[in-house]
C-alpha cells in the first residue's frame, strides 16, 4: 500500500513539473535613488518609479531600454543629470508624471546630450533633457514619450563639431527608421 501511495504522489509530482507555467515579468514599484540609478547603470526596468528627494546623477544618467515600460513620478522634485549626455534617453516606453500636492514643480535639468551624425544623410540627432529614440542598432522600435506632468528646463543639446547647431536641448524625439525612409 505505502509503494502504491508512493507511486501515486510521485506520478502527480512529476505531472505538475511538465505543466506550463505563466511568465512572471519584474515589474518594480520603488522609490528612485542615485544609489539604484548606478546599480543598475542607468538602465531601468519596467517598473512604476517615484522621487522621495532631489535626485543629482552621478555616473549614470538614465535609461529605459527598448521593451521596457517605465513610468517616473517626480512628486515635486527634480532629476539633475550627469552633464555628460541626455538626463534620460529613451528607447522604450516612458511616462513622466508630477502628481505632488503642487503639481508642476518637478524638474528634469542639467542634460548635455551630445548631436552626432546619423547615416549617409547627415542628419545630426541631439536631445539634452529627454531624448526619445525609436532605433536601436538593427532593431527597430518606436519608442515614446507621455509628459504628464513636471518641467523639462535648463539643458542642452549641441554639436562638438559645430557650436552653433544645437537641436531639441528640451526634448528630442526622433524616429529615425520611418525618416531614414525619405532619405533613400
Amino acid at each position: 500500500m505505502a509503494k502504491r501511495l508512493m507511486c501515486i504522489v510521485l506520478s502527480v509530482l512529476m505531472i505538475m513539473t511538465v505543466l506550463p507555467t505563466g511568465v512572471v515579468a519584474d515589474y518594480n514599484e520603488q522609490a528612485l535613488t542615485v544609489d539604484y540609478i548606478n546599480e543598475v547603470y542607468g538602465q531601468l526596468s519596467s517598473g512604476y518609479y517615484w522621487l522621495e528627494e532631489d535626485l543629482v546623477l552621478t555616473d549614470y544618467d538614465i535609461v529605459i531600454p527598448l521593451g521596457e515600460e517605465v513610468t517616473i513620478d517626480l512628486k515635486g522634485y527634480s532629476i539633475t543629470g550627469t552633464g555628460q549626455d541626455s538626463v534620460i534617453t529613451v528607447y522604450g516606453v516612458f511616462t513622466l508624471d508630477d502628481t505632488d500636492d503642487f503639481e508642476g514643480t518637478g524638474i528634469i535639468t542639467g542634460g548635455s546630450g551630445k548631436c552626432f551624425y546619423y547615416g549617409a544623410a547627415y542628419m545630426y540627432i541631439c536631445g539634452g533633457g529627454v531624448f526619445v529614440m525609436g532605433e536601436v542598432g538593427a532593431e527597430i522600435a518606436t519608442a515614446s514619450f507621455t509628459m504628464n506632468g513636471g518641467t523639462i528646463t535648463g539643458n542642452s543639446a549641441c554639436s562638438d563639431d559645430f557650436p552653433t547647431i544645437c537641436y531639441g536641448g528640451g526634448v528630442f524625439v526622433g524616429d529615425y527608421a520611418d525618416r531614414w525612409n525619405d532619405y533613400r
